[in-house]
């Protein structure tokens, strides 16, 4: 399996080649690689719930789109919710 970053500013296809600090895509990629067959389209790939740095996986925008993104969002309600669309 090949990763690439997004704009293609960068590529491996094994997940150890990733350069300077590559914390984020060497799990990631890794992740990705042994749980391809699993994985839907836009699943999101939380790198600190895998390592165990955190209990809950965060959740995809496709989601959350019309939940508030931080807590001074939720308390001023300055957050903008998407109407479904009509069909």
């Amino acid at each position: 399996m090949i990763l690439i970053k997004p704009q293609c500013r960068g590529v491996a296809y094994d997940c150890y080649d990733w350069p300077a600090n590559p914390r984020t895509y060497r799990v990631a990629h890794d992740y990705i690689r042994h749980n391809w067959h699993t994985l839907e389209d836009g699943d999101v790939i939380d790198v600190e719930y895998i390592l165990g740095e955190t209990e809950v996986p965060k959740l995809s925008e496709r989601i959350t789109e019309n939940e508030p993104h931080s807590a001074a969002e939720a308390a001023t309600g300055k957050y903008t919710k998407q109407e479904p669309a009509d069909e």
